[in-house]
């Protein structure tokens, strides 16, 4: 993703959680983001986790690895809300 393109999107996710009346769900917010930088991957998870409304599920870990941290947020997820879009972001190895 180009400079121009990445500032855009973030601009973009950023108005649509600051304009809702209600805040975005777990799945929505980690969708929004996936495609930005972070400085460890755990923070593509736990840095959107205040930004949304069951931001509760999950608790930041940073002893965990990159991958149980994922694995983690997936389960919660699906666990707490049924929600299965999150199956959706699998990346297999």
């Amino acid at each position: 993703m180009g400079a121009v393109a990445r500032d855009r999107a973030l601009a973009t996710a950023r108005l649509e959680l600051s304009t809702s009346d209600e805040r975005q769900d777990l799945v929505k917010a980690l969708s929004s983001f996936q495609w930005f930088d972070a400085t460890h991957p755990r923070d593509k998870v736990y840095g959107v986790i205040n930004l949304v409304r069951d931001a509760g599920i999950i608790a930041p870990d940073y002893n965990a690895s990159p991958r149980q941290c994922y694995k983690d947020a997936a389960r919660r997820i699906l666990l707490e809300s049924g929600n299965l879009d999150i199956l959706d972001h699998v990346v297999l190895p």
